[in-house]
């Protein structure tokens, strides 16, 4: 009887090895996909990916952003970022692995909106002073969606405006 349970043990010992092997090899993998070397540019890109799915992110990207000097290219396990800066204006464009671009989103400090968001805006929170804008361009809408960071002495909020819709995402006291 004791050497029944002693093999089932063994048994057990071994399959359990065996699936944390497999995670470690799995996670291994998952590493190597992940950022690339500090440099940034496309072909430390390119040795992550595919030359079919390469061509595809470097003609959108060539054809939507001109004299872009020194972008930043990073693969990981969600996607690939391109970060730039342009007219001083930090840009971060999304692609999916696939080479499909995702969204593109432009930081600004203080308030940069629309005429009629920004009235909109002012009328609700006219205490509060905008400290940084956030534009999010999706691939799959025509119109921009922004993120805006408020504050008024210690009181802190960030709000979304999508489709002229506004919501609290965050509020919080410093």
């Amino acid at each position: 009887m004791n050497f029944l349970w002693i093999s089932l043990l063994t048994l057990a010992i071994l399959i359990f090895g065996t699936l944390i092997m497999r995670l470690i090899k799995r996670s291994v993998r998952r590493k190597k996909a992940g950022p690339v070397s500090s440099s940034g540019t496309l072909q430390d890109a390119a040795k992550n990916l595919d030359l079919r799915i390469m061509l595809k992110l470097s003609s959108h990207f060539d054809s939507n952003f001109n004299n872009i000097d020194r972008p930043f290219w990073q693969v990981a396990n969600e996607g690939i970022v391109v970060k730039f800066t342009k007219d001083e204006t930090p840009h971060f464009v999304y692609y999916k692995l696939d080479g499909e671009w995702n969204y593109t989103l432009r930081s600004f400090n203080g308030e940069v909106l629309p005429e009629a968001l920004s009235k909109l805006v002012r009328a609700k929170f006219r205490l509060y002073a905008i400290s940084c804008t956030e534009e999010i361009v999706f691939s799959d809408s025509e119109s921009k969606t922004y993120i805006l960071h408020l504050h008024q002495g210690n009181k802190y909020k960030e709000l979304i405006i999508d489709n002229n819709e506004m919501i609290v995402i965050n509020e919080k006291e410093l």
